[in-house]
């Protein structure tokens, strides 16, 4: 669990309280127990190949019943522990479909399948799902 990690950190050499990161493990570990209390979604299965994904004609996977579990944005000065606690976090997820990511990578792969998708309708919804079916949880550094 994130915070129970945090806790065991700070008792390491080279790490001190700080209420701000403690605010923000909080808040991390509201997160991981809403998604724990979940059961996993499998992805569904899609009737198209190859041809109909590179088209964009592939059928979206079934919507999760679960509800929607809400992020969290974390900002501040270089070396204030983002990197730390989205790696925290992250780690301490049992999870098996989680993708950790730069953000400038992330953004260079929307834009990627957005340009192979530029002559379908909603090709943002399209590269969202997509996405989705990969990853139950995404986390941007």
């Amino acid at each position: 669990m994130p915070y129970e990690r945090y806790r065991l950190d700070l008792e390491r050499e080279g790490f001190q309280h700080d209420p701000a990161q403690e605010r923000a493990i909080l808040h991390l570990q509201k997160i991981y127990d809403q998604l724990m209390a979940q059961p996993e979604p499998t992805p569904a299965k899609k009737a198209g190949g190859l041809l109909s994904r590179l088209t964009g004609r592939d059928k979206p996977a079934a919507v999760s019943s679960n509800p929607v579990v809400r992020g969290l944005y974390m900002w501040g000065g270089v070396g204030r522990g983002k990197t730390y606690l989205v790696d925290t976090f992250v780690d301490a997820l049992p999870i098996e479909r989680k993708q950790r990511i730069h953000f400038h990578s992330f953004m260079r792969a929307v834009h990627s399948e957005l340009k192979q998708l530029k002559q379908q309708q909603e090709p943002l919804r399209i590269v969202a799902q997509r996405f989705a079916e990969k990853a139950r949880v995404i986390c941007l550094d």
